[in-house]
């Protein structure tokens, strides 16, 4: 093979690698948007809110009572 086959088979092995592994991020990625997100379910984002929403109920009651 000649320097410029050898340069566009090399750079189209890297074009594939690097779409293997965008796809891999990609995949990555909704796995993390649906544990956050919740797939069905709660996901940590309306866990935290709610939990949030506890605390702040929690601190406004103790604010009111008294330390």
């Amino acid at each position: 093979m000649n320097e410029e086959t050898e340069n566009a088979v090399e750079q189209a092995v890297s074009l594939a690698t690097l779409n293997v592994r965008l796809e891999q991020i990609e995949e990555t990625l909704k796995k993390i948007d649906k544990a956050l997100n919740g797939n069905g379910h709660d996901g940590v984002i309306t866990r935290v809110a709610r939990l949030e929403e506890r605390l702040n109920g929690t601190w406004k009651t103790l604010l009111i009572i008294g330390w």
